[in-house]
């Protein structure tokens, strides 16, 4: 019962406190800060073995806690942010001996407990949000917090590549067709012939007399690349 009343006490703290940052500078014993940015990796989908690459994003780094992922990997990289897509996971872990409780306020929903240093936070729509990190340090409540921007407003929420749209059609002799194209997507064609790679962009690519080698993948910024794996051609 006390544990739950300091929890209250302290929410209606913090609240306050982060309403009177936006107006004018507070007195509370309650200390924020805001984590750096810095270049990181979230890897996706491990146990695919088409999916080996990882999604380069851009995280922020602090000493008390750190995202490890997004699940599934619908972000979108804008301007030096990573922004999460409706409906997606955010998991992330503490690491300070004196961990209070997560908080999070505007675009998020906490699943599950808020309590336990490892937690999982989910995108419900698309304005801001911050997600807190609560602590106590010399008898003060302390916050680390990551904000993270809306979802821009031209941008439709497109669904990562799957290996269908890698799948090639060779609809004539010496025309390679994307069979399953789609404008949302990026199209990579890698040809090798005679043991020299060349590479096109596009739907469709044209291959030369003679035995081929040819690679496609499919990207989609924030998403994992899938790719057709090489398979061969003769062109007579």
């Amino acid at each position: 019962m006390k544990k739950t009343i300091f929890k209250i006490a302290s929410i209606l703290m913090l609240t306050i406190f982060i309403g009177s940052c936006e107006k004018e500078d507070s007195n509370l014993d309650i200390y924020d800060q805001e984590m750096k940015e810095v270049p990181s990796e979230t890897v996706l989908n491990k146990g695919n073995e088409n999916n080996k690459a990882t999604n380069v994003a851009v995280n922020k780094s602090s000493k008390l806690w750190k995202i490890l992922k997004y699940v599934p990997g619908k972000v979108i990289v804008e301007n030096g942010q990573t922004i999460p897509e409706v409906g997606v996971d955010i998991i992330a872990e503490g690491y300070h001996p004196n961990f209070l409780f997560w908080l999070v306020d505007g675009c998020f929903e906490i699943v599950g407990s808020d309590e336990e240093q490892k937690v999982t936070i989910k995108r419900v729509n698309k304005n801001e949000g911050n997600i807190y990190y609560t602590y106590m340090e010399n008898n003060s409540i302390m916050a680390s917090h990551r904000k993270f921007v809306a979802i821009p407003p031209d941008h439709s929420s497109t669904p990562c590549p799957s290996s269908g749209h890698t799948m090639i059609e060779q609809i004539f002799n010496s025309v390679l067709d994307a069979k399953n194209y789609d404008t949302k997507y990026t199209y990579k064609w890698k040809v090798v012939h005679n043991g020299r790679a060349t590479y096109k962009t596009g739907r469709s690519v044209l291959l030369r007399k003679g035995g081929s080698t040819v690679t496609l993948s499919v990207s989609k910024n924030g998403c994992t690349t899938q790719s057709s794996g090489p398979k061969n051609y003769f062109v007579r």
